[in-house]
């Protein structure tokens, strides 16, 4: 019974998620954001994925990079090289975009914290002649 007890409880546990990372410390959707956010003990972060015109996923909210960083543009007609010659942090804190293959090892150093992806992406066509997931099949 009291296992049984302990289990319906945590079902019920209130988990704090961290949209974008810290991103009220930090700009978001940056490395440095998600690595304050476990830091400060959120249960997990939430990010926004695009592709680049190279296939590269992309931690990167808006269609366009104007809002985000010091340059001007659409993610996907750029490819991830070009996206690095800008600044997606802060002229104290510079931060490069952060490739999602990238964030996937920061948060295998967390394996207890959880990852929430939101897929910027146009039609679902286009996201799957473009992406793979690594599996080695011909399924995506």
């Amino acid at each position: 019974m009291w296992s049984r007890l302990a289990a319906m409880q945590t079902m019920h546990t209130l988990q704090i998620i961290a949209h974008r990372g810290a991103s009220f410390d930090y700009p978001e959707n940056t490395e440095l954001s998600f690595l304050a956010a476990v830091e400060q003990k959120a249960d997990g972060v939430e990010c926004d994925v695009r592709l680049t015109s190279c296939g590269t996923m992309v931690c990167i909210h808006d269609p366009r990079i104007d809002r985000v960083s010091d340059g001007m543009g659409l993610v996907s007609a750029m490819t991830y090289e070009q996206l690095t010659h800008y600044n997606f942090g802060t002229a104290d804190f510079p931060q490069r975009p952060l490739a999602y293959d990238r964030l996937l090892e920061i948060m295998e150093a967390y394996p207890d914290k959880h990852l929430f992806i939101e897929a910027k992406h146009g039609s679902g066509a286009s996201w799957r002649s473009n992406w793979c997931c690594g599996c080695g099949t011909s399924a995506c």
